[in-house]
């Protein structure tokens, strides 16, 4: 994993550690500066491939900690 994907990650679970749910696309955009939401769910589907991030029965997801 890259040192910026890392870093995004760590900030996603940042964010779930201190909220307690996960950040929208819109909120992730902002948290990881990027421009397109588009982006974010490219990230998101690098980390749920790598087993980082999971998703509930309901379909939204959250932190996978190994």
């Amino acid at each position: 994993m890259e040192a910026s994907e890392q870093r995004r990650l760590d900030l996603l679970y940042e964010y779930w550690d201190y909220n307690g749910i996960m950040p929208t696309i819109r909120e992730l955009c902002d948290i990881w500066n990027l421009r397109s939401t588009n982006a974010v769910f490219k990230q998101l589907v690098k980390f749920l491939d790598g087993g980082h991030i999971e998703k509930t029965p309901g379909g939204r997801i959250k932190p996978n900690r190994q």
